[in-house]
């Protein structure tokens, strides 16, 4: 088979769980920011991030190359917990329910999304350079403000959601030892947002240990060239929340990684001795 570079290869995004996935990403930061900040300094800082959105990127992306498909075709959603069945506040530090629906919908890429497309049903063959634009943009615009604003405070604040966010999603996944290393090897195998843009080497595999070296990786291209101060905060500081939630038996190492200007990313995951593999 012909070598692709990273940069060119592209997988199927669908756009209806895409779309669900981001509504409620921005409901779990718009939660946390709020217990944290008070509901009027997140309504200024919402509006200053957002602000400086790439809408023209965004538009090259959702004005072509997309075809309908059936409900059926379109891979199942995730359960997500109802962020906003928990978000009415308390006081004037808080934020209604239909104030916190009112603002996700309205937060860029959504509603341009939305506009565009009455029927989410639909899939483009999207590089992870392009996929990462609707994912993530949103994330790190907020990721920045927070740190221009709050300095260290900022970035904690920031970190502290992240880790909330990817700790919740392991959980919700979670499962045995083996279930993890099991996905783990089937997610690398097949294109998506988490693969199609790395180009990895396989060191050692088992049903309880993986080491691998990313050699190249368009999380680190899209970040340094559009993000550069939050690129490792965003897309990398919490990689082990996600398989502590998903096991508590598991663990990671990493001592480089692309995004922070070394050679390749050494991952190393492996079960902690003496606990059950169960969580």
């Amino acid at each position: 088979m012909d070598y692709i570079p990273c940069q060119e290869r592209k997988f199927p995004l669908f756009l209806q769980p895409l779309v669900a996935r981001i509504s409620a990403g921005y409901s779990f930061w718009l939660k946390h920011l709020v217990e944290r900040l008070g509901s009027e300094n997140v309504r200024r800082l919402w509006t200053d991030a957002f602000a400086k959105y790439d809408l023209k990127f965004l538009d090259s992306i959702i004005s072509s190359g997309w075809t309908e498909i059936k409900p059926e075709d379109s891979p199942e959603e995730m359960e997500t917990p109802d962020v906003f069945g928990t978000y009415v506040g308390k006081g004037k530090q808080g934020m209604s329910v239909s104030d916190a629906r009112s603002i996700v919908e309205n937060t860029p890429p959504l509603p341009q999304i939305t506009s565009t497309f009455p029927d989410l049903n639909v899939q483009r063959d999207t590089a992870t350079y392009e996929a990462l634009h609707l994912y993530a943009h949103g994330l790190a615009l907020i990721s920045e403000t927070l740190i221009d604003r709050f300095g260290k405070q900022g970035e904690l604040i920031a970190y502290d959601t992240l880790y909330a966010v990817r700790s919740d999603l392991g959980k919700r996944t979670g499962g045995t030892v083996e279930d993890y290393f099991r996905q783990s090897d089937e997610d690398l195998d097949k294109p998506g947002i988490y693969s199609a843009g790395l180009e990895i080497e396989k060191v050692s595999s088992s049903n309880n240990e993986s080491v691998m070296r990313i050699k190249e990786c368009e999380w680190a291209r899209y970040f340094k060239e559009r993000h550069p101060g939050v690129g490792y905060l965003v897309a990398c500081s919490t990689d082990e929340a996600y398989i502590r939630g998903f096991n508590k038996s598991l663990r990671m190492q990493r001592t480089s990684t692309l995004m922070e200007g070394g050679k390749f990313c050494d991952f190393h995951f492996y079960v902690t001795e003496g606990i059950p593999d169960k969580s």
